[in-house]
């Protein structure tokens, strides 16, 4: 079966089936509630179901001819983190708080640490990558603003963003936490 499925691939355009699955999905319960468990976050996931969907967004290695070293492609990044926030958003408005939470604070966690390293910031090409983080602002700004995150994670959401707001890449590269803080 595998074989007969890299052969549907290989040799057919993903849009077209992409919308067969669509098509499909809508027809058929059973495909749809697979796709729905293998790609919707629900009330029973935790962070490390989520873990490697957030790992694959920083999954891009590109060589640097400049330098002769391996950087990271940004505009992947950026095209991964847009979907992945955009799940982020999903959880808030399905009131999966907490997931949201951890969610969000993992991106920023890693966007820190890869865009020091990357050296982004020297680099006039990422200007992309302020789009990211502009949106998972307003994504924090709402969960911050949660009826349904407790007191005790709101302090601990709150703190770790200060934590952020205080650490390198964010005090000196990626000023976009203080309208989230001063709500």
């Amino acid at each position: 079966m595998k074989h007969i499925i890299d052969t549907i691939f290989n040799i057919n355009n993903e849009n077209e089936i992409l919308d067969f699955v669509k098509s499909y999905a809508n027809e058929n319960a059973n495909l749809a509630e697979a796709l729905s468990k293998k790609f919707l976050p629900c009330e029973d996931s935790d962070m490390k179901d989520l873990q490697g969907e957030i790992d694959r967004c920083f999954a891009h290695p590109q060589m640097d001819h400049k330098n002769y070293n391996t950087k990271l492609n940004w505009d992947l990044i950026v095209d991964d983190l847009y979907y992945f926030i955009e799940k982020i958003e999903y959880m808030y408005e399905k009131k999966i708080i907490n997931l949201a939470v951890e969610s969000s604070l993992k991106i920023l966690e890693i966007l820190g640490e890869k865009y020091i390293e990357d050296e982004v910031f020297e680099e006039m090409e990422y200007d992309d990558i302020f789009f990211s983080f502009y949106h998972l602002t307003d994504v924090i700004a709402k969960l911050m603003k949660c009826e349904e995150l407790n007191v005790q994670n709101k302090k601990r959401f709150s703190e770790r963003l200060n934590e952020f707001y205080d650490s390198e890449p964010y005090n000196n590269y990626l000023p976009i936490l203080p309208h989230v803080l001063a709500n």
